[in-house]
């Protein structure tokens, strides 16, 4: 049995359909890719740091001033006796005071 040459009306069907499938999978191609690139919102902050910055500006201004921050833990915080070694390989120590 001979086949018969496909209709144009078929080959236009199917072109469109092609066309519209192309169309989804890029759509969802792009949904995808804005799925991994989602922006990031900062919705809280809170500071609480050595000298006047506790607030987020002041914070910032400390930065932009280049303020020395750096200070020993107050000793009602903790002991420093007891989290405290100045050997790095001392187990369960800290090497910052």
């Amino acid at each position: 049995m001979e086949k018969s040459p496909p209709n144009q009306t078929d080959s236009k069907t199917r072109l469109k359909q092609a066309v519209l499938a192309m169309q989804e999978m890029r759509a969802r191609l792009v949904a995808m890719e804005r799925a991994r690139h989602q922006p990031l919102a900062v919705i809280g902050l809170a500071c609480r740091m050595p000298t006047a910055a506790n607030t987020p500006d002041a914070f910032w201004q400390s930065l932009c001033d280049k303020v020395d921050a750096i200070r020993d833990v107050p000793p009602d915080r903790w002991s420093l006796v007891d989290y405290y070694d100045p050997n790095p390989d001392s187990a369960g120590k800290v090497v910052t005071r």
